[in-house]
């Protein structure tokens, strides 16, 4: 029998050394492979990668298939093979609702209710420190300049001053049931719930605390 010419695909790769073969079925057929001429039954030859998954066809199992079904085996190279994706197959991308700013905010000012929008996101594409929760955001102060529309992280935000730095304080500290203070001065400003820097004013001492409102500082004792 004469040897059939092999198919349009293989005149190409000779010339390119690469090419994708996209397969939708469970099994790769001889006519994903070669270019048969007609009257020639078609048949599966291998299994088909897993959807979405790529796999490569060597030479030799080329040849094999060429003399095996009487087609011409000369210049061939290998190929990759690619299983295309079904719908039924496609990952559910999953999204969640995020609050974002209406409009750009400049360091400094402070994000109120209005400000506030929802944003669609893909689930994957959050990070672990994007703030979900709008009540965490109403009231906060920019710490630098933030953009509309984009996820915010908590370390864009901070809480507004209350304690301005060389400000005269009241250090607290908790002892089991006995609590003592003492006079300190502000380092740094801080919000509530803000850890800062503060000097013991009678012993000069320089320690962190965090800030209980507007004149107290909670310290640890050492």
């Amino acid at each position: 029998m004469a040897r059939y010419c092999v198919s349009l695909l293989f005149l190409f790769l000779q010339v390119s050394g690469h090419a994708d073969i996209i397969v939708h079925k469970e099994e790769v057929y001889l006519s994903d492979l070669f270019e048969l001429p007609e009257g020639t039954q078609d048949v599966a030859v291998m299994p088909a990668p897993s959807c979405g998954q790529r796999q490569e066809i060597p030479v030799s199992f080329l040849k094999t298939l060429a003399q095996r079904y009487r087609l011409s085996c000369e210049n061939m190279c290998s190929v990759w093979v690619e299983r295309a994706a079904s719908p039924a197959d496609a990952q559910v991308v999953r999204t969640v609702r995020v609050p974002t700013l209406v409009a750009s905010k400049h360091a400094g000012e402070t994000i109120f209710t209005e400000d506030l929008d929802w944003t669609e996101v893909r689930e994957n594409h959050i990070r672990q420190d994007v703030i979900r929760n709008p009540e965490e955001v109403i009231g906060k102060i920019a710490r630098l300049a933030m953009r509309a529309t984009v996820p915010i992280r908590f370390a864009d935000i901070r809480n507004p001053v209350v304690i301005r730095r060389n400000a005269s304080v009241v250090l607290r500290v908790q002892m089991q049931n006995l609590q003592a203070t003492i006079r300190g001065k502000a380092l740094e400003d801080g919000g509530c719930g803000d850890t800062i820097r503060v000097v013991n004013t009678q012993s000069g001492k320089i320690i962190e605390g965090i800030v209980y409102n507007d004149k107290i500082i909670d310290i640890t004792p050492i």
